[in-house]
C-alpha cells in the first residue's frame, strides 16, 4: 500500500492494514441503498479521471490504443455495472493499490467509505480533493469509453470471470479430495456423533444425529436436564428439560430459519450448484503465517459467510458468520481426523463476540440408518409421555 508521509494520524487509521489474526470485518461490504451505489459509481469514475491524467495529456497526445491501466479500470465498472459487486470491488482495490499519488490513496479512501455507506465521509473525501481540468472535447471522463477500451475491457471482464471460476472450481476438487472424495461424500446417508460441549469451565455431553436428506437432531445433556434441537424434513422443533419444557414445541423464526440451515446434510460447498448459494474466490490471504484461500457465500446477494481454505491441507481452516449488516456474527475454527476415509471435524470452537465454546467429537458413526422417528416431534413427546407414567 503507497506510504505517504504528509498523512495525519487520523488518515493513516483508514488505511487498510494487513491481517494479523483470526478476525477481520470484511473490507467492503455491499449495502442495498441507492445513494450508496451512486456514491461507488461516482468514486469508480473519478478513479478512472485519476489514471486518464496519468496517462494523456489531452486530444493530441491520445494513443490509438487503449492502455492496460484504461482497460482495468472499465473491466473494474463494468463488472459492477453488470451487478457482479465483488469482482468489480476487488478489482478496483487492486487498481488503487497500483496507482502512486496522494489522489489515488484518497480516492481509495473514498471508495472504502461508500462501501461501508459511510457517505458523510466520502463527501468529506471528496470536497478536500481538487480534481482534474476537463482538458478533452468530449467532458472530463469521455476519452475512457473509446471503442477499443470498451471492447479490450469486455474481454478482459470475460477473461477474469472465467480465470476466478476456473481457479474456484480448482481449488474445490482438491476440497473434496481432501475430505475423502466428492462422490463418497455424496453419497453418505446417515451420520452419528457423541462428544462434549465445553462452555463455560464445564464439559456437557451431546449427540449429533443427521440423515440425508434435511433430517437434523441436536441432544444436549445439562447439570438440570436435557436439551433439543431438531428438523423432521418440514419444520424445526426443540424442548428445554432445564427451561421448565414438559413437552417439545414447534420453533418460530427466527430459530427456525436457522434450523433449516443446519438440517443440510452436505456442506455448502458441496451442496452450493443445488441449492442456489453463490461462491466468490477471493485473493490469497496469509492468516498467522499460514496461506489460506478465502471464499464468501452469499445468499440471495447478500454475503452470510466466509470459509477459509488452508492452501497446504485444502481443509477449511475457519468460517466467518455475517450478520446482515456486515458485521461479523461469530467465527468457528477446525481441526480435523479421518473417519471410514471422510474427514470430519475433531473440534470446532466458535467464538461470538467475548464467548467461545468448543465441540470436541470424540466418537462418529456413518452409515448407521437412523430411523426417522427420532427427528419428529409427535415421536419425542410420546416418549416423554411414557417416561413420566409411574
Amino acid at each position: 500500500m503507497l506510504l505517504i508521509s504528509n498523512e495525519t494520524e487520523a488518515e493513516q487509521s483508514e488505511r487498510p492494514v494487513p491481517i494479523t489474526g483470526w478476525v477481520r470485518r470484511p473490507r467492503f461490504v455491499m449495502h442495498e441503498n441507492a445513494g450508496t451505489r451512486l456514491c461507488i459509481a461516482i468514486v469508480a469514475v473519478m478513479i478512472g479521471a485519476l489514471i486518464g491524467c496519468a496517462s494523456t495529456s489531452g486530444v493530441a497526445n491520445r494513443s490509438t490504443q487503449p492502455d492496460a491501466e484504461r482497460v482495468r479500470y472499465l473491466t473494474a465498472t463494468l463488472a459492477l455495472e453488470q451487478g457482479d459487486e465483488r469482482l468489480g470491488v476487488q478489482m478496483l482495490e487492486e487498481l488503487a493499490d497500483d496507482t502512486s499519488s496522494d489522489r489515488a490513496l484518497s480516492l481509495y479512501r473514498a471508495l472504502i467509505a461508500s462501501t461501508e455507506g459511510r457517505l458523510d465521509r466520502v463527501d468529506e473525501i471528496l470536497r478536500d480533493l481538487p480534481l482534474p481540468p476537463p482538458d478533452e472535447p468530449e467532458g472530463r471522463y469521455g476519452w475512457i469509453e473509446t471503442p477499443l477500451a470498451v471492447l479490450a475491457a469486455e474481454r478482459e471482464l470475460d477473461r477474469v470471470r472465467q480465470e476466478n471460476d476456473d481457479r474456484l472450481d480448482e481449488i474445490l476438487s482438491q476440497h473434496y479430495e481432501a475430505r475423502g472424495g466428492l462422490e463418497k461424500l455424496q453419497s453418505l446417508t446417515d451420520l452419528l456423533a457423541m462428544g462434549r460441549l465445553a462452555v463455560g469451565g464445564q464439559e456437557l455431553p451431546f449427540q449429533l444425529a443427521r440423515k440425508r436428506d434435511r433430517f437434523y437432531r441436536f441432544d444436549l445433556e445439562m447439570p438440570a436436564g436435557l436439551r433439543v434441537e431438531a428438523f423432521d424434513g418440514d419444520i424445526g422443533w426443540g424442548f428445554d428439560g432445564p427451561g421448565g419444557d414438559t413437552q417439545a414445541t414447534y420453533f418460530s423464526e427466527p430459530r427456525l430459519r436457522e434450523l433449516q440451515r443446519l438440517s443440510f446434510f452436505d456442506d455448502v460447498l458441496v451442496r452450493f450448484e443445488t441449492t442456489g448459494e453463490k461462491l466468490f474466490l477471493k485473493n490469497t490471504e496469509i492468516l498467522d503465517g499460514q496461506e489460506f484461500y478465502p471464499i464468501d457465500i452469499s445468499e440471495d446477494g447478500r454475503l452470510v459467510e466466509t470459509t477459509y481454505l488452508d492452501a497446504e491441507t485444502f481443509l477449511e481452516g475457519r468460517r466467518l458468520v455475517w450478520d446482515a449488516e456486515g458485521s461479523l456474527l461469530a467465527e468457528r475454527v477446525f481441526e480435523y481426523k479421518t473417519v471410514d476415509g471422510v474427514s470430519l471435524p475433531t473440534t470446532q470452537t466458535i467464538r461470538v463476540g467475548a464467548s467461545t465454546v468448543t465441540y470436541h467429537y470424540d466418537e462418529y458413526a456413518l452409515e448407521v440408518d437412523i430411523p426417522v422417528r427420532m427427528f419428529v416431534l409427535s415421536e419425542f413427546n410420546e416418549s416423554l409421555s411414557e417416561e413420566s407414567e409411574p
